[in-house]
């Protein structure tokens, strides 16, 4: 029997007292989700800034730019001859790609490493010379992988010295890699070995770009 009257008003208004409630309800949810994305926002900004400030000794830029001592030594580098130096030095870095991917390698690191990363577009036939001429190369897969001395920087109160090295390789028009940072002086087997899962890490966050 259906209801009518006052039992009908009843049911009608129980019915969107309900549906009120689960509105509330999920929008209290939704302000909650907010509220936390939000504090993770904040909490991993706090971090990435806590990282910096303890690679200071190391000049890191955040906006994804390579700070002044790496510009230093790729400068010096390129005067000297260096191809892969002049290419990353006079080229422009792809910013919209290293301001993340610096941080996440960094954080893959002790506070004695220091990375920043690079993205320079360029035509392989500049770049794969450029690669096969530095210090030491090997084969990972289809890519050559190139690694060399940078340079040496001493600073600070007490100084820290900051010993620089490059790792790079060409990937879809562009020479991708890093600078890779150490407060100790290491031989380029050492560098290699550090860095492997830095490479690993770096290539696979790469978009695949020009395909």
């Amino acid at each position: 029997m259906l209801a009518c009257g006052p039992d009908r008003e009843q049911l009608t208004q129980q019915k969107a007292a309900e549906q009120a409630a689960e509105i509330l309800k999920d929008s209290a949810s939704k302000r909650r989700a907010d509220a936390e994305a939000i504090q993770a926002d904040a909490d991993r900004m706090r971090a990435r800034m806590e990282m910096y400030k303890r690679r200071s000794w190391a000049k890191l830029r955040q906006s994804g730019e390579l700070g002044p001592h790496a510009g230093v030594w790729l400068e010096a580098r390129a005067d000297q001859g260096g191809a892969i130096e002049a290419i990353i030095h006079k080229g422009r870095n792809i910013t919209a790609l290293t301001k993340d991917l610096s941080p996440a390698l960094n954080e893959a690191t002790d506070d004695a490493r220091a990375v920043e990363a690079f993205a320079v577009e360029v035509e392989a036939e500049r770049a794969t010379p450029a690669i096969m001429a530095m210090a030491r190369n090997r084969e990972l897969g289809p890519v050559r992988i190139g690694f060399g001395e940078l340079g040496h920087t001493s600073e600070g109160e007490p100084p820290t010295d900051d010993w620089g090295y490059l790792v790079a390789w060409f990937h879809h028009g562009a020479v991708v890699g890093f600078i890779y940072h150490s407060t100790r002086q290491l031989e380029l087997d050492a560098v290699e070995t550090e860095t492997a899962k830095l490479v690993e890490s770096m290539r696979a966050e790469l978009p695949k770009r020009g395909e």
